[in-house]
């Protein structure tokens, strides 16, 4: 047995003997009985289960609550840039006339200085080279508005159509005449490209998909930041400041 598996087990070993002590029991038959059913699987147990408790206390306690809002904004930020990647890696997708898909397809990709999305005809199955630009162009300060789902002015196409969907469908607006339209063929995609049009245009990133990421995020940052404070009480409310010194004139002598 190596030196770090020895510790381990008399870390375990004195756990059990602590918590059949700390149950007072009143025989040493009771203590003998007790030790044996605070196996090693049970002992791992009930950490776990202090462990969860003591997470969801801290999460409600003032300090941590006021954490997580401090750092929310940042975890924001790095899915926004999550986001702007995905557009600039950008995708295929089907032209749709009618309602129906028409076999051909289109590209769109964002450029990477975040301020013209790019798109053009593309082969099933090509992606376009980053060296090869697209045809056509939209400049993100052109864009008014972004119509999702039943806003969109083709909505009602396909909602007639057997195995289409308006859920995953929108429509960048970027003069009164004319939009560029976007049909998903999945909810994550949809998403993410959702996602990313609302960063680029200055509004908030409204996806279940963005919940999620967040709160995982989150949930990981907080436990990263919190480790420091294993087996001690986070207060309820701050501590009392002490008051300033009578005086500022310190004095120090280095020898």
């Amino acid at each position: 047995m190596d030196n770090y598996k020895f510790v381990e087990v008399m870390d375990v070993v004195k756990e059990q003997i602590e918590r059949a002590l700390n149950e007072k029991q009143f025989s040493m038959i009771k203590f003998r009985t007790r030790l044996g059913q605070l196996s090693y699987n049970e002992i791992l147990r009930l950490r776990n289960v202090e462990r969860s408790k003591k997470e969801e206390w801290d999460s409600q306690a003032p300090p941590v609550v006021a954490l997580r809002e401090k750092i929310k904004p940042e975890i924001l930020d790095v899915i926004k840039r999550q986001r702007l990647n995905f557009l600039k890696e950008g995708m295929q997708f089907p032209k749709i006339a009618r309602g129906r898909s028409t076999g051909k397809f289109w590209y769109c990709r964002l450029s990477p200085n975040n301020k013209v999305l790019q798109y053009g005809d593309t082969e099933d199955g090509v992606v376009p080279s980053i060296d090869d630009p697209l045809q056509n162009k939209i400049l993100v300060a052109d864009i008014q508005t972004l119509n999702v789902g039943k806003e969109c002015y083709f909505a009602k196409e396909l909602k007639n159509r057997r195995g289409t969907t308006v859920n995953t469908c929108c429509s960048i607006i970027y003069d009164p005449d004319n939009s560029l339209d976007f049909f998903f063929i999945n909810q994550p995609s949809f998403d993410l490209w959702i996602d990313g049009i609302n960063t680029l245009i200055g509004k908030e990133m409204t996806s279940h998909q963005t919940q999620t990421d967040l709160e995982t995020l989150l949930t990981m940052e907080m436990k990263l930041r919190l480790l420091d404070t294993t087996n001690i009480t986070i207060p309820t409310e701050q501590p009392i400041i002490p008051p300033p010194p009578s005086n500022l004139n310190f004095h120090f002598r280095f020898e």
